[in-house]
């Protein structure tokens, strides 16, 4: 936090975060300052982006040595929402 505080902008920093319900979700942390005219910083920006679908993807991508998995033959993956998430090689 002193970093994004002193102006510095920290990307995609990963960790484990835990749910309500206890259980625990792979995130990517972003922090940005917030500035004001002069260029103080006056606030903090932090978006948290869920990634335990992407880990999901990858542990079974590896468990399947480097194959996709059943349902992904054409080579995506897609989300719940029907977005694509990832391309495997």
């Amino acid at each position: 936090m002193d970093r994004v505080l002193a102006g510095e902008r920290i990307d995609h920093y990963g960790t484990v975060r835990l749910r309500k319900d206890g259980t625990e979700i792979s995130v990517s942390i972003s922090l940005a300052p917030i500035l004001d005219q002069s260029g103080k910083v006056v606030g903090v920006s932090k978006t948290a982006r869920d990634l335990t679908g992407q880990r999901k993807a990858e542990e079974a991508l590896a468990k399947n040595g480097g194959t996709a998995p059943p349902g992904a033959e054409d080579g995506s993956c897609r989300s719940a929402g029907g977005r694509y998430r990832a391309r495997f090689q």
